[in-house]
């Protein structure tokens, strides 16, 4: 089964990393900065194709910009599905698990 990951250096990306490397039946693909772009639907092609699962948790947590969370987590989320809709194989399955970051800090 082959396993494209964004957000491979993040802590739940990293846990994952190590726990599917002990795994010899998953090939994993993490995200590669160098190569692919959130940005970018068309970069993310050789990331998407021929995949069984993508599992997306790429995005960022902190900034005093709001619009970067929007251009990054909202958009990049957007144009990986994009790129799946476009290249990926019929099928693929996509895990995107949310993050304590969509919740307002409460005041305490």
């Amino acid at each position: 089964m082959k396993i494209g990951l964004s957000g491979s250096h993040g802590f739940i990306g990293s846990a994952l990393m190590k726990h599917f490397a002990n795994n010899p039946s998953l090939m994993l693909f993490p995200f590669d900065k160098t190569k692919h772009s959130l940005s970018s639907v068309e970069s993310l092609k050789d990331f998407v194709e021929k995949k069984d699962i993508i599992i997306h948790l790429a995005g960022i947590i902190e900034t005093k910009n709001v619009s970067d969370f929007y251009k990054i987590n909202t958009l990049g989320t957007l144009n990986l599905l994009e790129a799946i809709s476009r290249y990926a194989k019929k099928g693929v399955h996509f895990i995107f698990p949310s993050s304590f970051a969509v919740y307002e800090e409460i005041p305490g």
